[in-house]
């Protein structure tokens, strides 16, 4: 099966050009006639090509060779590798959209921030190993034959001197589709299947993989020859990156995966989808991703004394829970506009790094009056440390009606459902630990205790609201946590009952992404692995910590909306209290608070 040339930028003088076609010929085993062979050169831009290699002939390394390459294309180059690590064994997994200009890319940018960058090339190199030219890129590429077919005993000493790169600490570039992207049935144009090649390395070295995506494809008649012949692929590459001249070449990169992450999936096919989604994933974020920006600014906040007064004239019986530096009080929104006036600041403060947020000074709402908050206090810092909006359900109902609920802006809630949840249920929504506290254990404890506490008081049964994703993250990460909630917690007895208003679509999933989809509603990929994959896609941001705790208390999903003014997917999370695991009521309601809880919603 013939090959496109991975990562090789042929930049040759005229006769140079008119060598390397006799030379490609002569790789695939055709007889061309040097008439046809200099007829060819002009047509396949060899000859355009040998013009720019007269201005950059003189260079001496690679990198340089490719940068005044790139420069004599007038190609501009968006990319930032700065964030890669800098040390360490380090594997980069790409696309192949380009065939040529990836490869001159990567030696210009990417040898900046790792000077031991090496790149697996198409053996295609040593086949024409004549051509002096190419013998300034030998530093950077590794051949190798990237079909893995008859002839993959011959990738042993290139896979081997990547692997040795690897492990003395090196960083290795690898395409593993082997050949330049083209159109796939049902899918468009895109790389074929990925080989092993690169989850191979992974898991022989340790490590961390990096995806690459490169924004872009050949064009149509490109696409079209192939689907005639694919060798026809490979003759046509250099005039694909003569007709690059004056554009702009985006690139994206992702977050480290280490080796450990692809090792919770099951199968090395599993493996292997991971990497190749984790690359097509950041093509969201080429196109823009849903970040937001903000036109006002967040009011600043009052003076702490100002606070600690407003916190002391409350009620003895609004304190819920304390523990070292911490207390946790509760007050309901009319009572209190000062306090309530903090908590806006403070939620907006937290929310918009997530880009999420009001966008306003405060995030203050209609709901917030007639909800109940609780505000933890951190004495020492004097600081608010974390906030929840409690609503009582039963009580709202009879009041304002359904309408009264923060809830029902999101979903639709039939009447048996608030029949039979409401009187006893209580609302949860725009939970918060601010930022400095985020890394702390006690700030969500303490919270959880003073729900806790306030559940006990009221004898409520029955928690439900909203838990968010922020929509700044990948389609492919929100698709993933959201498979996961609705095919493992999924509740089958509010299934009817609660529907989104508007229900988030992703489109249709590519085969990589499709692959680890099916697997999640099979069960094979649980919470902790879809964890550590959005974390890799999503540069370090896992599924929201509130979602672990509501489903360590045997919570359920009853369905999803995407909230585009707040610019969050919701997902309605359901726990039926009394059949939470008895270890974490004790946990947050203290032992005999909590078995006497248990016997009165067992009367």
């Amino acid at each position: 099966m013939s090959q496109q040339v991975s990562a090789l930028p042929l930049s040759l003088s005229l006769e140079g050009g008119q060598r390397l076609v006799a030379a490609l010929f002569e790789a695939s085993n055709v007889s061309l006639p040097a008439p046809v062979a200099q007829l060819a050169s002009g047509l396949l831009g060899l000859n355009a090509l040998g013009e720019i290699y007269c201005q950059v002939q003189d260079s001496l390394r690679a990198e340089e060779l490719a940068q005044r390459t790139l420069q004599a294309l007038d190609i501009t180059v968006e990319a930032d590798f700065s964030a890669i690590p800098k040390e360490g064994p380090l594997l980069l997994v790409s696309n192949h959209p380009f065939g040529m200009l990836e490869g001159l890319v990567l030696m210009a940018h990417l040898a900046k921030a790792r000077p031991d960058v090496r790149i697996l090339a198409n053996n295609i190199l040593d086949r024409m190993a004549s051509l002096a030219e190419l013998k300034v890129l030998a530093e950077r590429l590794v051949p190798i034959d990237v079909a893995e077919g008859a002839g993959a005993a011959n990738n042993l000493p290139g896979l081997r001197a990547s692997l040795r790169h690897l492990e003395k600490g090196g960083a290795v570039v690898v395409f593993p589709a082997g050949t330049v992207s083209h159109w796939q049935r049902g899918q468009g144009v895109c790389d074929p299947r990925w080989h092993t090649t690169a989850l191979r390395l992974s898991e022989k070295s340790k490590a961390q993989v990096v995806p690459i995506f490169f924004e872009g494809r050949n064009s149509l008649a490109f696409n079209l020859a192939g689907l005639v012949n694919p060798a026809l692929r490979t003759f046509l590459l250099p005039r694909q990156l003569l007709n690059k001249r004056g554009s702009t070449v985006t690139v994206r990169t992702g977050s480290p995966m280490d080796a450990e992450t692809l090792a919770f999936l099951p199968s090395q096919r599993l493996r292997n989808a991971c990497l190749r989604m984790s690359c097509y994933a950041l093509k969201d974020n080429v196109q823009g991703g849903k970040t937001r920006t903000y036109e006002k600014p967040i009011a600043p906040h009052a003076e702490s004394a100002a606070v600690e007064r407003a916190l002391k004239a409350l009620p003895e019986s609004s304190l819920l829970a304390s523990q070292g530096d911490y207390a946790v009080h509760v007050f309901k929104g009319s009572e209190q506009e000062f306090l309530l006036s903090e908590i806006g600041i403070a939620r907006e403060e937290t929310f918009r790094p997530c880009d999420e947020g009001s966008g306003k000074e405060r995030d203050l709402d209609e709901y917030d009056p007639h909800y109940y908050h609780l505000l933890l206090w951190n004495s020492k810092d004097r600081a608010i440390a974390g906030a929840y909006r409690l609503g009582k359900v039963g009580e709202i109902l009879e009041t304002q009606g359904v309408q009264g609920l923060y809830s029902s802006t999101l979903f639709q809630m039939d009447e048996n459902f608030l029949a039979t949840c409401g009187r006893e249920g209580l609302e949860l929504g725009r939970a918060l630990v601010t930022a400095p506290y985020q890394r702390d254990f006690y700030p969500l404890l303490l919270l959880w205790k003073g729900i806790a506490t306030f559940i006990y008081r009221h004898n409520l049964r029955h928690l439900f609201g909203p838990a968010s994703l922020s929509l700044a993250a990948s389609n492919a990460s929100l698709e993933l946590v959201t498979t996961l909630l609705a095919s493992q917690y999924a509740s089958e007895s509010l299934e009817g009952h609660i529907q989104g208003r508007n229900t988030p679509s992703f489109g249709k999933p590519d085969r990589a992404r499709a692959m680890i989809l099916a697997a999640i509603e099979r069960g094979e990929i649980d919470f902790r692995c879809v964890d550590r994959i959005v974390r890799g896609l999503d540069m370090g941001r896992g599924i929201p910590v509130l979602f672990r705790h509501y489903l360590q208390l045997n919570g359920k999903i009853a369905a999803f909306h995407e909230d585009k003014d707040f610019n969050s997917l919701d997902a309605f999370l359901f726990v039926d209290l009394p059949k939470a695991p008895r270890a974490k009521l004790r946990r947050y309601m203290g032992d005999e608070a909590a078995k006497d809880y248990l016997a009165r919603m067992a009367a």
